[in-house]
């Protein structure tokens, strides 16, 4: 017979199980999800101008050409940025710049 996971415990290093308790013979957890942040890091002075060509649309190539940079280093400082503000994409980089422009997050 195969070992049962032990149940979880409170304080797991997420710290999302805020409860766990038994019914018909199962272990169960009670699951507390962390709120979105509201207001994403801002960006460092350094990384600005890129942001701002990337919200103009510009492709990584037109970014660096612009800066005169490398288009290596405008990819690394794009993944910064995007991890800093908590998004994967351009479009999920519109999509949270239009969220924060109507209000519906605090800037």
């Amino acid at each position: 017979m195969a070992d049962r996971p032990s149940p979880p415990t409170l304080g797991s290093p997420l710290g999302l199980v805020v409860d766990s308790f038994e019914e018909g013979g199962q272990t169960y957890a009670v699951l507390e999800w962390p709120a979105p942040r509201a207001t994403p890091p801002p960006v460092p002075r350094a990384q600005r101008a890129v942001l701002d060509l990337l919200l103009k649309g510009l492709s990584n190539a037109e970014i660096a050409l612009r800066l005169g940079r490398s288009v290596h280093t405008v990819a690394h400082q794009v993944d910064t940025i995007f991890r800093r503000l908590g998004v994967g994409s351009r479009l999920e980089l519109f999509a949270l710049v239009a969220r924060l422009s109507r209000g519906l997050e605090k800037p």
